[in-house]
């Protein structure tokens, strides 16, 4: 028979490392979105047509991470949504076996 173990410890560091990881993107894309705006001769006046394809490259860029944030959010959620679970389940349990004891 196989054992299965749940190491909670383990589950909750990596949801608190995720969370900080989602929230210094966070962070990274407010940075952005401050300090990066272009004027429409950022790259001179003979190569001016460079910037809309600049700001588009931009906001893409932005998009991503903002993407990027949601989606390490709602794997932390998921993770931790696994772990309640796992240890709601194994004190029922083990409070089934204790009464059987």
């Amino acid at each position: 028979m196989t054992e299965v173990v749940a190491d909670f410890g383990a589950m909750e560091s990596y949801c608190g490392q995720t969370s900080s990881n989602a929230a210094q993107f966070d962070e990274a894309v407010q940075a952005a979105q401050v300090g990066t705006a272009l004027s429409p001769i950022a790259f001179g006046i003979l190569c001016q047509f460079l910037t809309p394809a600049a700001v588009a490259v931009q906001g893409a860029v932005l998009g991503a991470m903002t993407i990027t944030s949601a989606a390490v959010r709602a794997g932390e959620g998921g993770v931790r949504a696994c772990a309640t679970s796992y240890r709601e389940t194994d004190e029922r349990i083990a409070v089934g076996f204790k009464g059987m004891a």
